[in-house]
């Protein structure tokens, strides 16, 4: 079982979590053309087998129509994100939070299950079982709701961590933009990765993959630091995108 980033910044958005038979993509803010050229990149040449959005915003769900009618797979959000996304001709299908869906009828499958989050109506993170592995896989989010409660089951956790808070207050964001990041339904900084380490048992866990990375308002020598603080033991992946590792 693999994970790969393909994508993580406002530009856009997409990770696949494959294996030789089952793959899951999750969100699709970007092209299909710019997908399938950093899917072969990573070494997945499977066909898509479902589409989770994690919300509304366009670097996150853009593509999705196209991308699920290409592959003939299903897309599945929230129904928050669903009435916000579909159109005439197209709507993903709702999924509920908490309840484990099976990706397909064999044997050896991925289950996928939506976390709530709080970032803007109905946004999701995910968590991705096969067998005894339990990946997460949590973009924007403006606080550790959510997070919290399905931490003690991960071995891998990919997860939002945009600014450092020292930076973005001498950035040039304006003040009511800075506000926004920070008021809980923005982005998480380093610290609040580190917090959610320090505070919230996750003996299964042993790779954190830090997502969404501001350029004007974080460093990941910065992000790094933080989460060591929050739990020196964990592996921290700092790859330059795309990039795959075994979960």
């Amino acid at each position: 079982m693999r994970l790969s980033i393909l994508a993580s910044s406002s530009d856009g958005n997409a990770a696949l979590v494959w294996d030789e038979e089952v793959t899951v993509l999750v969100d699709a803010g970007i092209s299909k053309r710019r997908l399938l050229t950093l899917k072969r990149k990573v070494g997945c040449e499977h066909h898509v087998d479902m589409i989770l959005v994690s919300h509304s915003h366009a670097d996150h769900c853009e593509h999705a129509r196209k991308l699920s009618e290409y592959w003939q797979c299903p897309t599945l959000c929230s129904l928050d994100t669903r009435k916000a996304i579909m159109d005439a001709e197209w709507g993903p299908f709702y999924m509920e939070p908490g309840k484990r869906y099976q990706v397909d009828r064999r044997e050896e499958c991925f289950t996928v299950e939506g976390v709530p989050v709080q970032h803007i109506n109905g946004s999701f993170g995910f968590v991705i079982r096969k067998g005894e592995k339990a990946v997460g896989i949590f973009n924007d989010l403006g606080a550790l709701v959510g997070v919290r409660d399905v931490i003690a089951d991960l071995h891998v956790l990919a997860i939002d961590c945009n600014y450092s808070v020292a930076m973005l207050m001498e950035s040039k964001y304006d003040d009511s933009l800075k506000k926004r990041l920070m008021a809980g339904y923005g982005h998480l900084s380093n610290d609040q990765v580190r917090d959610l380490l320090r505070d919230h048992p996750h003996p299964k866990l042993h790779t954190i993959v830090p997502l969404h990375l501001s350029k004007h308002n974080n460093l990941p020598m910065l992000a790094e630091q933080a989460i060591r603080a929050g739990d020196p033991r964990v592996c921290v992946v700092m790859g330059e995108t795309p990039f795959t590792m075994e979960i």
